[in-house]
């Protein structure tokens, strides 16, 4: 950013070869807190463990392609029904959008470290808390940019180009609240190991993301690419939601927010920090 700002030069390879660079020092950095855990003498090659390393590890690299697919697929779509000025704006709209995710990841990213070290029992009521939450800021967040006057995104964010981004954000609206809600169930899923579900819920995004994309983009233009991403999130939620609730037992009335959640969320912060 500075070289850019300060030579008021632009270039793709100075862009790559500043974002690898931070990529090493972070590496490095990773490694050099790391050292003292080390214990090269005491390193035994167990077989078992190797084994869950490879089962653990395929079902989350597939998830991983599978999702990025779900994220970016619309974008091949969109650029080749209509073309880049409009991938342009429905890039905008998505980045905007997206942002929210920032608050989901970081509140699952605490569940997650809390979901590996407790029993299930535990860990399920503190999943559906976490849950709430996550979906109550989004929702907020979203909420927000859709009362922000179109205006504001066509003057002083972007160009008048950019015309339609409020109606992109509300045809996002679901889709984006959905993946709020399966970062949490992600984290939970892959806390108490059973990761394939995550990979199974990815799949079915990314299978209605096919079907629902092939058919909308071409009919409906930007806001059909952004219904289409919706329908993707949402079937991937809905279905990591029905598996929470059948391997807990999880009644309908324990997803309305009550008094417990405050509580049992303000214990778990306090143990994070």
């Amino acid at each position: 950013g500075l070289y850019f700002l300060l030579t008021k030069k632009t270039s793709l390879t100075v862009y790559l070869s500043f974002l690898f660079l931070s990529y090493f020092f972070s590496t490095f950095y990773s490694f050099y807190k790391l050292y003292p855990f080390l214990k090269i003498k005491n390193l035994r090659i167990r077989f078992s463990i190797f084994k869950k390393i490879i089962y653990y590890g395929f079902f989350n690299q597939l998830s991983s392609v599978a999702q990025q697919l779900n994220y970016r697929l619309n974008y091949f779509f969109i650029q080749k029904y209509l073309g880049l000025a409009s991938l342009g704006r429905y890039d905008v709209a998505t980045k905007i959008s997206e942002s929210s995710w920032i608050v989901s990841r970081s509140i699952a990213a605490v569940g997650l470290s809390v979901f590996s070290n407790k029993e299930k029992e535990e860990t399920k009521f503190l999943a559906l808390s976490l849950l709430k939450l996550a979906l109550f800021l989004v929702f907020s967040f979203l909420l927000i940019l859709l009362l922000i006057p179109n205006v504001f995104y066509t003057k002083y964010m972007f160009t008048a180009d950019f015309y339609g981004i409020k109606s992109l954000i509300f045809s996002l609206f679901i889709g984006i609240l959905s993946m709020a809600g399966t970062s949490v169930l992600s984290a939970f899923f892959s806390g108490v190991g059973m990761i394939y579900h995550n990979t199974i819920s990815s799949l079915i995004g990314l299978f209605f993301l096919l079907i629902s994309g092939l058919i909308l983009i071409p009919s409906q233009g930007l806001l059909g690419a952004g219904f289409a991403c919706s329908i993707s999130y949402l079937s991937s939620f809905i279905y990591l939601l029905i598996v929470f609730s059948i391997k807990n037992k999880i009644s309908f009335h324990l997803f309305l927010p009550n008094k417990k959640d405050l509580s049992l969320l303000k214990k778990t912060i306090q143990k994070s920090l």
